[in-house]
């Protein structure tokens, strides 16, 4: 199974711990995927100064092909983060890439026939999201974004996700309803500590959160997604992928950062926008 992800990765720096993070949805999907036992194919954008040093590092040492890379001689995008007392992320500020990712041939070949790509809301690639769905099923994670900001892209998307803290079972699954009449067939919508429903089809599960004490809950809805979809990939039904998924989920939340590699904070760029 393969797995394509194409868009943002960021280093996220914990100023209160003096620590940085690898971090960024396309970049913690090709992660988990990995971990899942998928080939993993990550095309992105990577700094030349410590921070894409640090991505380009820890994506390598966890299996994640780079191949389709773009490396300028620029820095990488960083997020500032801190935790809330209940272990909640906050992001503060932020910095992006310059360089705007262009499929050239080579990648149009890798990524096609993949049995999942991947891009969000985050990445500035929604021009690419017709091309990239004619190469392969495409999962959306457009997390907090407007129904109004999706409308344009659902139909070209096979899978897609929100985040919805606040929603209630009935207006999840009527937000589930109306993703799907638009053309998505597997919705995913995660509620943080009201757990996730998920739905295939004409197939709705409501997957219940585990009981734990967050440490840090940054990258656990991208572990969520890709667990999920990759469970589905592998014939797992729809609960069974669901439940795996929020176990992996939970697990990211009992650690700082979204997967690991931690490395002490590289002041070789400071400038940052604020949130």
């Amino acid at each position: 199974m393969r797995v394509g992800t194409v868009g943002d990765n960021v280093v996220d720096r914990y100023h209160g711990t003096g620590m940085m993070y690898p971090g960024g949805g396309a970049a913690n999907m090709a992660v988990h995927a990995r971990r899942f036992g998928c080939e993993a194919l990550y095309l992105g954008v990577i700094g030349s100064d410590g921070a894409g040093a640090l991505v380009a590092g820890s994506l390598t040492e966890e299996g994640v092909s780079l191949e389709l890379c773009r490396r300028p001689d620029e820095a990488n995008a960083i997020t500032d983060v801190s935790i809330s007392p209940t272990g909640n992320r906050v992001f503060t500020s932020f910095t992006t890439s310059t360089t705007r990712i262009v499929l050239d041939e080579t990648d149009r070949a890798r990524l096609a026939g993949s049995d999942w790509l991947y891009t969000n809301y985050s990445s500035g690639t929604e021009g690419l999201v017709p091309e990239l769905a004619g190469l392969a099923p495409l999962v959306f994670d457009f997390s907090y974004k407007d129904e109004e900001y999706s409308s344009t892209l659902l139909p070209h998307i096979e899978a897609a996700a929100f985040s919805r803290d606040t929603l209630s079972d009935e207006e999840a699954v009527a937000l589930i309803r109306r993703v799907q009449d638009a053309g998505p067939s597997i919705v995913v919508v995660t509620r943080g500590a009201r757990g996730a429903i998920v739905a295939r089809g004409g197939d709705v599960h409501v997957e219940p959160a585990d009981r734990i004490t967050p440490v840090d809950t940054l990258g656990a809805g991208d572990a969520f997604l890709a667990r999920f979809v990759c469970g589905l990939g592998h014939d797992e039904s729809l609960a069974a992928a669901a439940r795996a998924a929020t176990g992996w989920a939970s697990a990211v939340c009992l650690h700082h950062g979204a997967f690991g590699h931690a490395a002490p904070i590289a002041h070789d760029r400071e400038e940052t926008n604020d949130v």
